[in-house]
């Protein structure tokens, strides 16, 4: 039974060995991130900055999310984080964010 857990986490640490970092943003301005952080605490929201960088879904879902809470400076702010992904998000969202609740 020994040998059998030895060999299980021989094997998970080899995969974990081969597999490869996800590939993060590195092109955002760090501080427009911060400011994004920030300006989504004081809407109530946590963000993984970490995740942000790594996850390309998480990073839409929240920038989305962002475009549609009441604060303008936060659309601004994400809008151009969504610009800066290149999917040109920014335009179609911001918008809808303005519309009257």
């Amino acid at each position: 039974m020994d040998n059998a857990v030895q060999s299980t986490s021989s094997h998970a640490s080899a995969s974990r060995a081969t597999t490869p970092a996800p590939a993060c943003v590195s092109y955002w301005n760090p501080q427009l991130l911060h400011t994004f952080s920030l300006l989504m605490a004081g809407q109530g929201c946590c963000v993984n900055e970490s995740l942000l960088l790594c996850d390309a879904a998480y990073a839409r879902h929240l920038l989305r999310r962002a475009c549609t809470l009441r604060d303008q400076r936060l659309q601004q702010v994400a809008v151009d984080l969504l610009a800066s992904m290149g999917h040109g998000d920014g335009a179609t969202h911001a918008p809808a964010a303005r519309r009257p609740h």
